[in-house]
């Protein structure tokens, strides 16, 4: 196997996003009892439980992309050192929203569960910012490796049968 299953990326994404969407439903709640703030609104209690919930999972989940991720994707950028500092540094804030997550679930003293919740909260969202810039500048590279790999005005290339006259290649013979 030379690379990801087709549906690795696209599965990928949808488990980052579905990550990033449950955090911020999560958020009022953590801003309303962890730090007194007032919010407008807020998940209703067994709402809040399958959301943290499927949030955990998401996060298991996600430990297994990195996994993934590691063993071929970040060995390869590391080697061709290509978008090292947006690639390491979602690394780094997704490990460090990972340890911090075991003190919001663990701390017993209040002010280090304050200093937890505070800590996921914005490394969440940074890695969530990281993430999305490390996958546009990959994106920005690609297409401007495809526009270099052809020149200007030039069509792809069609795949014609051996031995199959095209309408192409019998106007090219009668202008002869």
């Amino acid at each position: 196997m030379k690379g990801y299953p087709r549906r690795f990326l696209p599965s990928l994404a949808t488990c980052f996003a579905l990550l990033a969407t449950t955090g911020l439903l999560l958020l009022p709640t953590a801003l309303e009892f962890r730090f007194g703030w007032d919010v407008a609104w807020r998940l209703p209690g067994a709402q809040r439980l399958w959301v943290a919930a499927l949030h955990s999972a998401l996060a298991l989940l996600m430990c297994g992309f990195a996994g993934a991720l590691w063993s071929l994707h970040v060995r390869v950028g590391w080697r061709s050192r290509r978008h090292l500092r947006t690639g390491l540094t979602t690394i780094g804030l997704l490990l460090a929203a990972g340890l911090s997550a075991l003190g919001v679930l663990y701390a017993g003293n209040e002010g280090w569960l304050m200093a937890a919740s505070a800590a996921h909260t914005g490394l969440g969202v940074a890695s969530v910012v990281c993430g999305a810039l490390h996958w546009g500048v990959a994106i920005v590279e690609r297409a401007r490796f495809r526009v270099l790999r052809r020149p200007p005005g030039c069509r792809p290339l069609r795949r014609v049968a051996a031995g199959v006259p095209t309408a192409a290649s019998s106007e090219h013979r009668e202008s002869r």
